[in-house]
């Protein structure tokens, strides 16, 4: 029996075609739950004398059944030799549900699982704490065991259900991070432009500015001397006038004596 983890573990046995025939995994998937206990029950043993299985004890059927609900792991050495490996078919006590417990707490420290929020450490090792709990309690009841499986499985389906969810969040705000940053860089381009713009627009103000100063200036000028012109020319009028009316009173004055 393996103690590596919290599952409690058979000795890995040489896979040939006499052990045990294995639970095809399509059989969970096809019929009901209750149907597959009575596959379970009814599959032989290789041994020429067949068990009815009426006449199996609670222990002989939760041991059948444990190979549905936690299902053996294989595999294949350098040499190329099969191996498989059960769970442990040792009958469950309170000593062992408190080490159990005492276990848990153990790796959860020796790991460092986080105690809050999500950790995958931590539901990893909840997970064997719940396998080797359907193996203790299928050994006594087996419809038990098949229940709390169920239960389990519903639980993986709902944290997966949200860790797809939460992949699909994270890619459609990475999404829309990268339009953002994209359309930022646009904004900050055509921002960008009209300052130029702008500046090119002030420059023009100034220039027109300066122009209209000058032109103002030039007006000025040409008004004074203008102006200047025109004064020059109305007194010499205005002496013009005062001579010409000397003359015609000096003209009358001549007359009149």
């Amino acid at each position: 029996m393996s103690a590596a983890g919290l599952l409690q573990l058979e000795t890995p046995t040489k896979a040939d075609g006499g052990d045990d025939p294995t639970p095809d995994e399509s059989m969970e998937e096809s019929q009901d739950d209750l149907a597959v206990i009575h596959a379970v029950l009814e599959m032989g043993t290789g041994d020429e004398d067949m068990v009815e299985p009426e006449d199996l004890t609670e222990r002989e059927r939760g041991e059948r059944i444990i190979d549905v609900l936690i299902p053996p792991c294989e595999w294949q050495d350098e040499q190329g030799v099969n191996w498989i490996q059960r769970v442990s078919r040792a009958p469950p006590s309170r000593t062992a549900v408190i080490q159990l417990w005492e276990q848990l707490d153990l790796k959860i420290q020796e790991q460092q699982a986080r105690t809050k929020g999500i950790c995958a450490i931590r539901r990893a090792l909840y997970r064997e704490c719940y396998d080797e709990l359907i193996r203790q309690v299928t050994l006594d009841c087996p419809e038990r065991g098949l229940l709390l499986s169920r239960v389990r499985d519903e639980a993986s389906m709902t944290v997966s259900a949200f860790q797809c969810l939460f992949q699909s969040a994270s890619e459609f705000g990475a999404t829309k991070a990268i339009q953002s940053e994209s359309g930022k860089w646009e904004l900050e381009g055509e921002l960008s432009q009209l300052e130029d713009g702008v500046a090119g627009l002030e420059a023009e103000v100034r220039r027109l500015e300066a122009w209209k100063r000058q032109v103002a200036q030039r007006w000025e000028e040409r008004r004074e001397v203008q102006m200047a012109l025109f004064t020059e020319e109305l007194e010499c009028l205005e002496r013009s006038e005062k001579q010409y009316q000397v003359l015609i009173e000096t003209l009358l004055a001549s007359r009149n004596s």
